[in-house]
């Protein structure tokens, strides 16, 4: 009876020991997760945007994320858009004006139109519409009102490019020839030629790739396929995207003279100039 009553107590010693090392490693949590958070404030600024990691104030925009390919490909915008542009020649009109001009006099709730987003150009504006129908009610709304100032034309859109690869041909081959040859041997008799051209050959192994510039109808028809003969082989393709490239930072969605970010050097090696360094 008495060695039962010992066991008895220390057990219940040892649970109460648990306990209270329970509660110490729950104060400890606590105190862990305060000072987590501490230091969190401290880290990262009141404006910090989680998305990209950027903050909007305390960073030099040439500090900033520089645009990457996927950011680039984003960017295509494949609304319709309506090009606005001034018909003075002798007074220049800027395109801050003429943004001015076209917001206080139309609304697009009175002429139906949808608007996607508005970007300025040099001596005008593109306003990217939802679709055709919204383009040509503003376009009706900007002539009615402008049509002896302003000229209103939808932005021309680029047709689409495809890259035929690993193609085999000799450099007897004439651009002719090779649209010719893929027209006979692919079932494209309901398609003129002349939707179809060559913009470059690129060189690829012992073979070649090439550029080809279509328009949309013919290349969703050969999308359905998702291939074409041509010569002694059946070769495949993807969608060719024009994407713009800085050669001074090495990034995407911009050219040299608009970039505001550090130079990088494209080998691994330190690149200085002035107070700025740059890394690939």
């Amino acid at each position: 009876m008495a060695d039962t009553i010992s066991d008895y107590q220390a057990v219940k010693r040892e649970n109460t020991f648990l306990k209270q090392e329970n509660d110490l490693l729950k104060s400890l949590n606590n105190e862990l997760k305060c000072n987590n958070d501490l230091l969190k404030e401290k880290l990262v600024p009141h404006n910090f945007n989680m998305n990209n990691g950027v903050s909007t104030n305390t960073l030099s925009y040439q500090h900033k994320p520089a645009g990457s390919y996927s950011s680039a490909l984003k960017t295509i915008n494949n609304k319709p858009g309506l090009l606005i542009k001034s018909k003075s020649q002798s007074r220049a009109i800027s395109n801050i004006d003429i943004l001015k001009d076209v917001q206080s006099n139309i609304n697009p709730v009175d002429q139906n139109v949808k608007i996607e987003g508005v970007r300025k150009i040099k001596n005008g504006i593109i306003v990217n519409c939802e679709n055709d129908t919204s383009l040509n009610n503003l376009k009706s709304s900007v002539l009615n009102i402008f049509g002896s100032k302003y000229s209103a034309e939808p932005v021309k859109k680029f047709n689409p490019r495809i890259v035929l690869k690993d193609v085999d041909l000799q450099d007897s081959h004439k651009d002719e020839d090779i649209i010719n040859e893929i027209f006979s041997l692919n079932d494209l008799e309901d398609f003129s030629q002349t939707e179809l051209k060559i913009v470059t050959k690129l060189k690829f192994y012992n073979n070649i790739n090439l550029v080809l510039e279509l328009t949309p109808s013919l290349r969703n028809f050969i999308f359905t396929k998702g291939f074409l003969y041509i010569g002694w082989k059946k070769c495949y393709f993807s969608d060719h995207i024009r994407i713009l490239k800085c050669k001074k930072c090495l990034s995407f969605g911009h050219i040299e003279k608009n970039c505001n970010f550090v130079q990088k050097c494209g080998t691994a090696r330190r690149l200085e100039f002035g107070t700025e360094t740059g890394y690939l």
